[in-house]
């Protein structure tokens, strides 16, 4: 049986919580900024397998590539989500050389760079963090593909507690790590009311202590 992850449902703790934001990124954006986008290889026809081996960084990219893929390619198919990366210590992941945030282009096997994180956005992620207890600087992030019509909250809650269990059943089985996974308020007639925003929940993870 699937273990299922620390979840809590996270309140935007900016006081402008009550203003709908407008999402800080878009999935094509900065497609001219290439000299940042990581690559990576992933093994789609081999079964799952990780090395628990010591490194310098937490995690290598081609690991993290392949728990993306099986969770959410690997026999499954998103309607409304597709992962991202808040990176905002680089060192964690081999190959990674700037914070920020990144999507993950599955058959052209990159990591590709959206943007940078501003100024206003790390003092939110910071007193988020705080809030929270996270002590984590790297997260998967749950962002919802904006469609033309309202979708229905009810069908992206199933699809996003699926995925959530896919990638936590995969870090599991990576071993060594802390997760702990949040789920951002949600405003049930229009978009998400985050400062991260296309992004409505984040699964942040670090090494156990001890290890």
């Amino acid at each position: 049986m699937k273990k299922r992850p620390i979840v809590e449902l996270a309140r935007d703790p900016d006081p402008r919580s009550d203003i709908l934001r407008k999402p800080i990124f878009q999935l094509n954006a900065d497609i001219n900024k290439k000299q940042k986008n990581v690559s990576f290889t992933i093994e789609k026809d081999v079964s799952t397998q990780y090395s628990s081996r010591r490194r310098s960084y937490m995690i290598h990219k081609n690991t993290l590539a392949q728990i993306l893929y099986e969770a959410f390619y690997n026999g499954f198919t998103t309607k409304y989500i597709f992962p991202t990366l808040i990176m905002l210590d680089p060192t964690l992941v081999s190959g990674f050389n700037h914070s920020g945030i990144y999507t993950f282009y599955v058959h052209d096997e990159y990591f590709h760079f959206i943007k940078n994180i501003e100024n206003e956005e790390e003092s939110d992620l910071s007193l988020f963090k705080h809030t929270y207890d996270i002590h984590s600087d790297l997260a998967i992030g749950y962002a919802l593909m904006l469609p033309s019509s309202t979708p229905d909250w009810n069908h992206i809650r199933t699809e996003l507690d699926e995925i959530v269990l896919r990638v936590t059943h995969l870090l599991q089985l990576h071993g060594g790590l802390d997760e702990k996974y949040l789920i951002t308020a949600f405003h049930l007639d229009s978009q998400p009311d985050y400062f991260l925003s296309p992004i409505i929940a984040s699964h942040w993870f670090k090494e156990s202590v001890g290890l």
